[in-house]
């Protein structure tokens, strides 16, 4: 552990065993540092898969668990990393360890499955794992407009089930704001065998990475934002996501080349905005034809490109879909190559109180951006459940370490 100004930092780097299968319950075990690439690709050469997936797998197991991180997935039990957890053990701040159990300890487990850190330190967790399975891959560019149109169809609570009787599973989308494009892969079981992911667009992804990094290097984005947006899309469309049938386990991972691509990054902010599902279409179309409406406001985010995914309910306190399946709108905004700073920006302020609003009742992602710029009572709002949380905090540490 590492200790600065009264606070610790604790590293999981001697916990990371994979501990085994259980067959018969579904499930893996593994220590706390073990990296989630490493985990997929140990239960890919066994015949399984996670039930979700987060975006990015190079996190820690705890730290995507803790965070409640998540790929895009409105399925029952498949929300977050944290809807996965069977059972797990935790270190207290007394040193003392507790077993936690899905089943006995319900209740317990809402609260530890999604605590930041804050109730102790995970040292071990049993998942829950399903046999990999055939997936299809359909990869779509359609207009802000029609994305509308198709946004329309999952409105309401339940609203999510017709598409989800069509087959869909999964969608993770893109949008660019200078082309008025939506563009991403909507994943649905497929109906026959397959085999590990196709190479396919290999060359492509190689010689847009290229010229994102040359992008990057000579800051051309202000001048060619189209260009990075256009680079984004080929790089999303060919590199991180499956097109045509493939094995769930090879499919929905970002692969080495799109990682290389963030890897030279010093700094960037990630916000993360959770919309009700049933105020997504409203609050987009506000968005789209409003907030962004002229060209000099989308030019104001220097070719951003946002991804949307969705998340199902998870009923734990301090989980951002805890009332209700949401939306949810990830903007990476990186720090070094901007004209100016997000504080600056007054299209971003307007973006940001919009999402936020009443028109989107908007969430934060606890574990990301934008929380320096929110009033206490303005979180508190957010989370309306953080007093049950907080309860806990005192329960399980009373000497407030």
């Amino acid at each position: 552990a590492e200790q600065e100004g009264g606070a610790a930092t604790v590293r999981t780097r001697g916990l990371r065993r994979i501990l085994g299968i259980q067959v018969g319950r579904r499930t893996v075990s593994v220590e706390a540092g073990v990296r989630t690439r490493d985990l997929l690709a140990f239960l890919a050469r066994h015949g399984f898969v996670l039930p979700t997936v987060p975006y990015w797998i190079d996190q820690t197991v705890a730290g995507a668990v803790a965070t409640c991180t998540h790929g895009s997935e409105l399925r029952e039990g498949r929300a977050c990393m944290s809807a996965l957890v069977r059972s797990m053990d935790l270190v207290k701040a007394d040193g003392s360890m507790v077993h936690l159990d899905r089943f006995q300890d319900a209740e317990a487990m809402k609260l530890a499955s999604v605590s930041v850190g804050k109730l102790g330190v995970i040292a071990r967790l049993e998942l829950d794992i399903e046999e990999d399975f055939c997936m299809r891959g359909s990869i779509r560019r359609e207009t802000e407009r029609d994305f509308l149109a198709w946004l329309q169809t999952l409105r309401g609570p339940d609203g999510w089930r017709g598409a989800q009787e069509e087959g869909y599973s999964a969608w993770q989308l893109l949008w660019l704001p200078l082309s008025r494009l939506v563009a991403g892969n909507r994943n649905a079981l497929a109906p026959r065998a397959c085999h590990a992911r196709p190479g396919h667009g290999r060359s492509a992804v190689e010689a847009a990475l290229a010229l994102a990094q040359v992008v990057r290097y000579f800051q051309l984005s202000a001048t060619y934002p189209n260009l990075e947006e256009f680079l984004k899309l080929l790089l999303a469309e060919q590199g991180m996501w499956c097109e045509g049938d493939c094995k769930a386990s090879a499919g929905h991972a970002v692969n080495a080349e799109v990682v290389a691509l963030m890897a030279p990054v010093p700094k960037y902010d990630q916000y993360e905005f959770a919309i009700p599902l049933d105020k997504a279409h409203a609050c987009l179309a506000r968005l789209f034809d409003s907030i962004l409406a002229t060209s000099e406001s989308r030019a104001a985010l220097e070719g951003q490109s946002v991804l949307i995914r969705f998340m199902g309910t998870y009923d734990a306190p301090l989980a951002f879909s805890h009332d209700g399946p949401r939306l949810l709108l990830n903007f990476d905004v990186d720090v070094a190559h901007r004209r100016h700073s997000l504080t600056e920006c007054r299209t971003w302020e307007d973006v940001e109180k919009h999402l936020l609003g009443p028109s989107c009742e908007g969430r934060l992602h606890f574990g990301k951006s934008g929380w320096e710029r929110l009033a206490a009572d303005e979180a508190a709002a957010m989370y309306p459940r953080m007093p049950e949380f907080t309860a806990a905090m005192r329960q399980w540490d009373p000497s407030g370490k």
